[in-house]
């Protein structure tokens, strides 16, 4: 698996993302794993480092993860990161529907390793495949 790719967690639950980084840092490198709590703190992140996969919880205090990935689909230098909406409710179909074009994945909590893995690999994937495109 490619060491340099940079990934984004938003999820205000820190059990959330201590057991997202258990789970990814035996296949990429934990030093380019990125924990966000909140918006702004996402916000800085995308600014400061290219990530290259976001996963967004859509329930966050303050503007929520929805607020986030529309934001991110209305700027030009963020709008080709690949997004994996992670949720801890099956009762969000209708952020499942607005965002079905351009969400990558969506993985319910507790989030399932084998899904995480295959779900970042499939965005890693299309990323590369739109490289060679332009």
């Amino acid at each position: 698996m490619d060491n340099s790719i940079k990934i984004l967690v938003v999820d205000d639950s820190e059990v959330v993302r201590v057991n997202i980084l258990y789970q990814l840092r035996d296949v990429f490198d934990e030093t380019n794993i990125f924990f966000a709590e909140t918006i702004d703190q996402a916000w800085k992140t995308l600014n400061e480092n290219k990530i290259d996969i976001a996963l967004i919880d859509i329930y966050l205090p303050g503007k929520n993860g929805a607020d986030l990935i529309n934001d991110m689909l209305a700027n030009e230098t963020f709008k080709s990161i690949p997004i994996i909406v992670i949720t801890g409710t099956g009762e969000d179909s209708f952020v499942k529907a607005s965002f079905e074009k351009h969400v990558h994945a969506y993985l319910h909590k507790p989030i399932d390793n084998k899904k995480l893995i295959s779900s970042i690999k499939n965005c890693i994937g299309q990323k590369n495949i739109n490289k060679k495109a332009s």
